[in-house]
């Protein structure tokens, strides 16, 4: 996550910037991705978490698309859901 903090997000709420784009809507949904991983999920750094957050937050008309993608991957319980990072 290193690029992503101190690169993109480098003294910016999003990438590049302090209004979320487009960009934020491909990066932002596939961390919900990691979540399908608890113990991953868990290693994440605040400062990415909070960044998806905000992105969540700052595209209401998109929240029901990404409470459909939340739910997909935090209902995984098949081969590898336990995994260790």
């Amino acid at each position: 996550f290193p690029i992503l903090l101190d690169t993109f997000l480098k003294n910016n709420k999003f990438c590049y910037s302090d209004t979320p784009t487009i960009a934020d809507l491909g990066v932002a949904p596939l961390l919900t991705l990691i979540k399908g991983r608890p113990k991953f999920w868990a290693k994440v750094p605040e400062g990415v978490k909070e960044y998806h957050e905000r992105v969540l937050q700052a595209f209401p008309e998109a929240d029901e698309y990404f409470k459909m993608l939340d739910s997909m991957a935090t209902a995984y319980k098949g081969e590898g859901a336990d995994a260790e990072p």
